[in-house]
């Protein structure tokens, strides 16, 4: 009797579990893979599936559309990987299309912790994202990830929190963004088809579980809004999560295991039936092999000569080299100083003076560039004692990016007697300011 229902258990659980997995291994809540063969809608394939089982494509002006790309278009440039091709979009955060649950997933809802996974492909570097969508599960009330100018940003509950540079190239990128509610911690992960995923900067942001989010789940885009458009190719969208515990903050060899699977063209894969028995099998989200005679492969199309007008940046070739990434491999801001050049605090009417702030990693005290600075004149007495930046407004903050040298340049100049207090902080951190008293005398 015993036996009996010990085999009992074990037919029911691998009727949740699929064959080759353990109950460790976890399945992404939702998973967007684009490899339907053309067509308007997007097929499901995370847990939540019998919930939301597709979710639509909808073009920049609104209707339904095919929003596939060509085969192989996807980053493991097999032959049945396509991509969400949102390059019609007018540029980032302008006029484009989304996918968009025509309801609320709510497995997707009140998580303790979660890890969100993509792969982007823009068609030049050097781009400005300017605040676009890639995932948006709510803002005040959820979380989301957008894409301002070469940074990540998440945001949960109306917090956020930005990356260090993470996508300043032209070509796939991985990307993955984890947070735990418990601890706080939000880590950013990045790799390539020929490179593995690593953390590459973090922060924290105590915000609590995800609120409920009233709206469905959007992916390039924000939901019922045709305007904030991440403008390239989305390809193997996840959304991993715990309502329990931190089991949703997915570690990093199972971020690399993500991006492993996603090179094979790998798919959670559907559940099996009953007859079927558990055995060591491809890893999460990989589709089963068959063990029926393969289906005969199909006869090779000729390739035409000219290239397709849908895709209008080059795919990537299995034997192309791997183009260097200039991001530096640094996980953590580290304290940033400010110095003043050929001058001191106490200024007189009609000089100016040269404020470096220099900023460096915390791991390896390399300098950082192109991290964003920001500047502002915080109290003057009396007014317009000094100007920043050739400007006096007290409620403008000024933003310089730092250069090679990790050193961002701001210029001060003495308008009248009196004095002044200028605040520098860095991009994403209101919590470290540095605070700079200047005295102006005729």
């Amino acid at each position: 009797m015993k036996n009996g229902v010990l085999v009992a258990v074990l037919l029911f659980l691998g009727l949740l579990w699929p064959v080759g997995h353990t109950q460790a291994e976890k399945l992404p809540i939702l998973f967007f893979n684009f490899n339907e063969n053309g067509g308007s809608i997007v097929e499901n394939l995370g847990s939540s599936r019998s919930e939301v089982p597709s979710a639509p494509m909808i073009n920049k002006d609104g209707f339904l559309a095919d929003l596939h790309s060509l085969p192989k278009v996807g980053p493991s440039g097999l032959e049945d990987d396509r991509a969400f091709d949102n390059t019609a979009s007018t540029g980032h955060r302008r006029l484009g299309g989304r996918v968009e649950t025509a309801t609320v997933v709510e497995k997707s809802q009140n998580l303790f912790s979660l890890t969100m996974t993509l792969w982007l492909m823009v068609e030049y570097a050097n781009f400005d994202g300017n605040g676009c969508f890639l995932i948006y599960n709510g803002d005040d009330f959820g979380y989301n990830i957008s894409l301002e100018n070469q940074y990540l940003r998440f945001q949960v509950n109306g917090k956020s929190v930005d990356s260090l540079p993470i996508v300043n190239k032209t070509g796939w990128v991985f990307v993955a963004v984890s947070y735990n509610s418990k601890t706080g911690n939000v880590k950013f992960y990045s790799g390539s088809p020929t490179a593995s995923a690593k953390l590459t900067s973090s922060g924290n942001v105590k915000a609590g579980i995800t609120l409920q989010n009233p709206e469905g789940l959007c992916v390039g885009n924000k939901t019922h809004d045709n305007g904030l458009p991440f403008d390239g190719f989305m390809d193997n969208v996840g959304v991993y999560g715990s309502r329990e515990d931190e089991s949703g903050e997915l570690s990093p060899a199972e971020i690399e295991e993500i991006r492993e699977s996603d090179l094979r063209n790998g798919a959670p894969p559907p559940t099996p039936t009953p007859s079927e028995t558990p055995s060591p099998g491809p890893s999460p989200r990989q589709s089963p092999t068959p063990t029926e005679t393969p289906t005969p492969p199909m006869e090779p199309t000729p390739t035409p000569a000219t290239s397709p007008t849908l895709i209008s940046s080059p795919q990537p070739s299995p034997t192309e080299e791997p183009t260097p990434s200039p991001m530096p491999e640094c996980s953590e801001i580290g304290e940033f100083s400010v110095r003043i050049k050929d001058g001191d605090m106490n200024l007189t009417v009609g000089e100016n003076i040269t404020i470096e702030v220099i900023v460096g990693c915390k791991d390896t005290g390399e300098p950082l560039e192109g991290i964003k600075v920001y500047g502002k004149i915080r109290k003057s007495q009396p007014n317009r004692v000094v100007s920043l930046n050739d400007r006096t407004e007290k409620i403008i903050e000024h933003e310089v990016v730092t250069d090679e040298n990790g050193v961002a340049v701001f210029r001060v100049a003495g308008l009248k007697e009196g004095f002044a207090e200028i605040r520098f902080r860095l991009r994403g951190n209101f919590n470290t300011r540095i605070k700079t008293k200047f005295n102006v005398a005729d």
